[in-house]
């Protein structure tokens, strides 16, 4: 049978079936160290920081797997003159599609390439971009926890990009 929505397969497996499902498709810690994925504690020396703990109370469910992907635009450090990516727009939807969050981050360096045929980034909207790495980390953490599961492409490069450790990922790689 073929599935044209995200509502209908959902409407044909049960609650267990969907959270074995994630379960069955995250990255093991070798996967993860494999394909370079930030991980502790070495990451957490070096600033990274760590979804919160989920509650106790907090029962995994279908509603903790978001879709994460980032946008990063070339900089230069004005000290070194090397270039590098930088984080410049995080998008996470849900399970409906319904975007969670999207969030235009300011660089800390200069922007010398906004990589505009990857990331879509333009001059004239990075000029509303007025949070830093920090206040989108905090945001993070208000919204997600350690439960959460992220799903993407390549998620080691978006999670580097955020500076979080967090590997309950499902990557499509």
């Amino acid at each position: 049978m073929k599935y044209t929505t995200v509502q209908q397969v959902l409407k044909r497996l049960n609650m267990e079936e969907l959270v074995s499902i994630q379960r069955s498709q995250r990255l093991n810690i070798f996967e993860v160290l494999m394909y370079g994925f930030p991980s502790p504690p070495d990451c957490l020396r070096r600033g990274f920081r760590a979804l919160p703990k989920p509650a106790s109370t907090h029962i995994i469910g279908l509603q903790d797997m978001c879709a994460l992907d980032c946008e990063m635009v070339c900089t230069i450090d004005p000290v070194t003159r090397y270039r590098r990516n930088e984080l410049a727009r995080v998008s996470v939807v849900d399970v409906n599609c319904e975007v969670v969050l999207d969030l235009l981050v300011k660089p800390e360096n200069e922007i010398v390439d906004y990589l505009t045929p990857f990331s879509g980034l333009t001059a004239e909207i990075m000029k509303d971009a007025k949070l830093t790495l920090r206040e989108v980390q905090d945001r993070f953490c208000q919204i997600f926890d350690a439960s959460t599961i992220f799903v993407g492409h390549s998620l080691e490069q978006d999670l580097l990009a955020l500076k979080f450790v967090h590997l309950n990922v499902i990557d499509t790689r």
